[in-house]
């Protein structure tokens, strides 16, 4: 399992947050050969939200490399009011 800040839903992994999808031309994705820039502010953020995912999953005793896909999905329909949350 991988940690993606910018999905909403494990169960729908298409279901993003595109304020923090990485691939989102808006926050700095590029194609390659041009080199991606993210601002700095948007990769605080976007730093900020995998933590609150990987904190939340190290307090459930989740080992995200090993779990079962409905603690997963548990563990991000816990996190997901913060998923976007004006402030962040």
């Amino acid at each position: 399992q991988v940690i993606d800040p910018s999905v909403t839903d494990e169960n729908d992994p298409f279901s993003r947050d595109p304020e923090l999808d990485m691939y989102n031309p808006d926050n700095g994705r590029r194609p390659w050969p041009e080199p991606s820039s993210y601002d700095p502010a948007w990769l605080a953020r976007y730093r900020d939200q995998f933590r609150r995912m990987e904190a939340l999953a190290d307090a459930r005793g989740i080992d995200l490399a090993s779990a079962p896909d409905a603690d997963v999905a548990a563990l991000w329909a816990a996190a997901a009011p913060a998923v976007g949350a004006p402030g962040d």
